[in-house]
């Protein structure tokens, strides 16, 4: 009995346990519905009109309050991983990575203190960054990838800007860590934060547009519409980038947009917005009349061709009557409208300002940091906007609860390219002004003051300008001027040093506005810089900025110049010699030619295509045989330019003859006397004909002379064929790739290898250079203040479609001049002019002992008052920096016959420059030429067009 009893009660405290263990499972579930109700509920207040950041997860730690783990975040993001359908997959596959990484470095500063409220903040950011990641890895994975694919298309630039922020909290932990405990700190081994390779991002692209194509033939499938208008926007992406603007595809389809309603206030310019449905997608819908049909079109190829997290993202184009839609109101209106179709959001700039009472600094700043990293992309990618304000930024929030703390977040987004300009700096011929764009209270002095005036701006430092007046808005929320509406006015208190009142409570965030806002556009930084200096004081107020000894980020700068540091980087290079250029690659062929000069060797032709280094190789061999010779010589022939006495008379200075001539035949006695009591050698570079030579000094001396050499350097290696004896051909070929690599290197980065971020890329911009010194020179220099990875891209997409330049492709010179188009379509408006002036001026055919520096900045500066002798020069040192031009160790300009023969072929043959400029007095001044062309004072033999009548000096 007593055994069967206990048996009950055993059995009875079983099921006990067993309903106790149900029901407290069951109260956890109710419990855990109930809060995700309630907090569904809160963030959908915040945040209705986004999918990708409303989105809770089902995972505990990510959008919670407390840590739970590095397990738990990188368990929940590999079980997103597992799907067997992702958009992006290596993109999000890399994110992982990094999010592994940080969880691990963050588990080990929240177990080093106990007092977890100072890392608050930055616990904050971090939960949202997770948050902002998952929900992205989710979507990606989504059964539903078509319509997802419209966010996804081309999303590369959310992925790297998730990873810099990721990269910006490790940076702060690993500070704060080694702050804390430094002996653990050492024993951590931190990663790289390598963004996707260029093939990786590469791949992701190639299999969505095989699942697009695929999808696009099923004509059951439920977005076989959307497949097909996403194929048509990969074609329309292609013209874009080619320049094709008038083969955009625009639909007609009205029966596939549903307006629902206007959207209070203008959320964009020249047309209303309505809140609408696309294909079963909330969306915004700016409907424009046809009448702003040149502005839409700019506007859809900005917007179809940018893709960032801070500008609004596209959906579509398209053009018909209102009533072919299925609107929500009734319409009688039958004229036809353009419409474009963008993501929704809550607010603007202004109207949040408006609303919100109170906010955090580090809110405010954050709003700042995005603003400015959609610039940047914008100017990256060569886009000046020409209209930013309040207005056209918009807003969402976010909020999250850290610690029983409400923390919010706001997601920023630049919108309205109506007014904005493409491939800024390549059109070199100014526009009339006949208005001002946007709001005179936010627009740059230099627009203000150029109303109805020819415009001779970049308009990138405009854009600075406005950026700065914005952020006063958005500390003061007052407009700047508020109290003035006439633009004169505006402009002449700008012009007496009047700005909007800032707050004394931020020195660094008070000095970049300072900045941003200067009189000179010159002096004003640029967006690159702003978002450095951003990050750096974001990063001051997440580790807790008044905490007694906390980790110090960053500086402030005094005296700002945006070429501060392009000029401390030209200070540090030395001088170019020119006997003295890197010869990467060229040991056998100096090898060869020096065991040819001690074998005398009467004639060395080096022959190769025009910037394959042929000039550095003969002054190489100048520098290297020199003591085998008495005396040596550099003559740089110029075809129908110096006269025969002038060169005579050069190469007897240079062989130190003090006696001198009185003409041409008493010049070539006295170098026939020296040949034969000496033994020289010659250097003729850049030959033409043999006549070049013969003229200066005759075969028949050299070879009679006392061991003397000639070396010559040509592109026709028929240009030396009549020298009566034995010539030695050496020809010049391209540099393999491995010493392309190395010469790319180092004028790009200065370094042994390229960041692991832009090795592949760079790689493939080596390649495209086809192994030519001077390509691979010009294209590093011009990459070497650009180490971010979308400019080396963008570089890399000019290099494949090339801009044509009038020639064949079977052309030598074709094939460099493409390559080098690409550095001089980057230079802004004025550093064009003084390139081409060098190209057309300064060359040696038209000075043949060279122009000095000094005297050309004198020149420039008195032909254009407004700009000062101070910013020519830093606009010829952009030009040096970018190995366009040089200086030499005696102060004078020089550039390569490539980069001038390129410049003059320009001049010639593109409308927006033809007949600027004339270097050649020997051809027809007149043919075709308007009554608007003189002979400057300063430029003989040549001339520039600038006023209305002609003027010999």
């Amino acid at each position: 009995m007593f055994s069967t009893c206990g048996e009950k009660v055993k059995l009875i405290l079983l099921v006990y346990k067993i309903k106790m263990g149900y029901l407290l499972e069951l109260f956890k579930k109710c419990i855990y519905m109930v809060w995700s109700y309630l907090h569904g509920l809160f963030m959908s207040r915040s945040s209705s009109t986004m999918e990708q950041y409303e989105e809770i997860s089902n995972m505990q730690g990510i959008c919670g309050d407390t840590w739970e783990g590095s397990k738990v975040y990188i368990g929940a993001f590999k079980v997103l991983l597992k799907k067997k359908y992702m958009l992006n997959r290596n993109q999000c596959t890399n994110l992982c990575k990094k999010i592994e990484n940080v969880t691990k470095i963050f588990d080990h500063l929240i177990t080093c203190t106990n007092d977890k409220l100072e890392f608050g903040l930055l616990l904050s950011e971090l939960f949202f960054i997770l948050n902002k990641s998952y929900s992205l890895i989710k979507k990606c994975g989504k059964p539903n990838w078509c319509e997802e694919a419209l966010f996804q298309f081309n999303n590369k630039e959310t992925f790297r800007e998730l990873i810099l922020d990721l990269k910006c909290c490790c940076d702060i932990a690993s500070d704060m860590l080694s702050k804390y405990n430094s002996y653990k700190f050492e024993d951590i081994i931190f990663n790289t934060f390598d963004v996707p390779t260029y093939q990786e991002v590469e791949d992701d692209i190639i299999l969505l547009y095989k699942r697009l194509i695929h999808a696009s033939k099923e004509e059951d499938f439920k977005y076989c519409a959307l497949a097909k208008h996403l194929l048509q926007r990969c074609k329309d992406l292609y013209h874009i980038e080619i320049g094709e603007l008038d083969a955009l595809n625009f639909s007609i389809d009205m029966t596939s947009l549903e307006i629902i309603e206007c959207v209070k206030g203008k959320f964009g310019s020249f047309g209303e917005v309505y809140k609408s449905k696309w294909l079963g997608l909330l969306c915004a819908t700016k409907k424009m009349d046809v009448a702003f049909a040149k502005l839409f079109i700019k506007e859809v190829n900005i917007l179809a061709s940018v893709s960032h997290p801070n500008l609004i993202t596209y959906y579509f184009a398209m053009k018909g009557s209102a009533n072919g839609s299925v609107e929500a109101f009734e319409t009688k209106d039958k004229k036809e409208y353009l419409y474009i179709g963008m993501e929704l959001m809550q607010n603007n700039l202004s109207n949040m300002l408006e609303e919100e009472k109170e906010v955090s600094y580090i809110f405010l700043i954050d709003i700042m940091h995005q603003i400015a990293k959609g610039m940047c992309y914008l100017h990256d990618m060569h886009i000046a906007h020409r209209d930013l304000k309040p207005e056209n930024i918009l807003v969402n929030i976010v909020e999250s609860k850290i610690k029983n703390k409400i923390i919010r977040h706001a997601i920023v987004k630049v919108i309205d390219f109506g007014m904005s300009k493409i491939e800024v700096g390549r059109n070199s011929v100014a526009a009339k002004n006949n208005y001002i764009y946007g709001s005179p209270k936010y627009i740059a002095p230099e627009a203000l003051k150029n109303r109805f005036q020819t415009m001779a701006m970049c308009p990138f430092e405009a854009d600075v300008y406005s950026f700065a007046m914005i952020c006063s808005k958005i500390l003061s929320k007052k407009d700047p001027f508020h109290d003035v509406h006439d633009p004169k006015r505006i402009l002449e208190r700008i012009e007496k040093g009047e700005r909007p009142k800032l707050p004394s409570n931020c020195d660094d965030l008070m000095e970049l506005i300072r900045d941003c806002w200067r009189l000179n556009p010159l002096h004003r930084p640029k967006f690159a810089c702003i978002c450095e200096r951003l990050n750096s004081l974001k990063c001051k107020f997440l580790v807790g900025m008044n905490v007694p000894n906390a980790p110090y980020f960053g500086v402030s700068k005094n005296n700002y110049h945006q070429n501060d540091e392009l000029q401390q980087t030209l200070y540090q290079l030395p001088k170019v010699d020119l006997l003295d250029e890197d010869t990467f690659g060229r040991e056998q062929y100096l090898s060869r030619i020096k065991k040819e000069c001690v074998n005398k060797m009467k004639v060395l032709c080096l022959v190769g295509m025009g910037g394959i280094g042929k000039t550095t190789l003969a002054k190489a061999i100048l520098a290297i045989v020199k003591d085998i010779y008495d005396a040596s010589c550099f003559v740089e022939c110029i075809e129908n330019g110096v006269d025969c006495f002038t060169t005579s008379c050069n190469i007897l200075e240079q062989f130190k003859v003090k006696s001198k001539p009185k003409d041409v035949e008493e010049a070539q006695k006295m170098l026939k006397s020296f040949l034969m009591k000496n033994k020289t050698i010659f250097v003729f570079d850049n030959v033409k004909n043999q006549s070049q030579i013969e003229d200066v000094v005759p075969m028949d001396d050299i070879y009679a002379s006392n061991g003397s050499t000639l070396v010559a350097t040509t592109r026709n290696s028929k240009a030396i064929k009549h020298c009566g004896e034995e010539v030695c051909i050496i020809n010049t070929e391209e540099l393999d790739e491995e010493t392309s690599m190395k010469l790319f290197i180092t004028h790009s980065c200065g370094q042994e290898n390229l960041p692991n971020e832009l090795v592949e890329v760079g790689e493939k911009i080596v390649r495209a250079c086809h192994g030519l010194p001077l390509s691979l020179k010009v294209m590093g220099a011009f990459l070497r203040e650009n180490k971010r990875l979308r400019c080396w891209e963008r570089a890399l997409q000019k290099l494949k479609r090339g801009r044509e330049l009038d020639g064949s492709e079977n052309n030598s010179n074709y094939k460099i001049w493409k390559i080098l188009r690409v550095s001089f379509d980057n230079l802004k408006d004025e550093e064009k002019k003084m390139f081409l002036d060098i190209c057309c001026f300064f060359s040696s055919d038209v000075y043949p002992q060279g122009m000095s520096k000094e005297r050309a900045l004198r020149m420039w500066a008195n032909s254009q008052k407004e700009i000062f002798e101070q910013d020519m020069e830093v606009m010829l040192d952009t030009l040096i920096y970018q190995s366009l031009v040089k200086v030499d160790k005696d102060k004078i300009i020089r550039i390569h016959d490539q980069l001038q023969d390129m410049g003059r072929n320009i001049v010639e043959k593109e409308m927006e420059y033809k007949y600027t400029r004339m270097w050649n007095l020997n051809v027809d001044l007149f043919y075709g030429l308007s009554n608007k062309v003189i002979l400057c004072n300063y430029y003989p033999n040549c001339m520039h067009k600038t006023n209305n009548s002609i003027r010999k000096e």
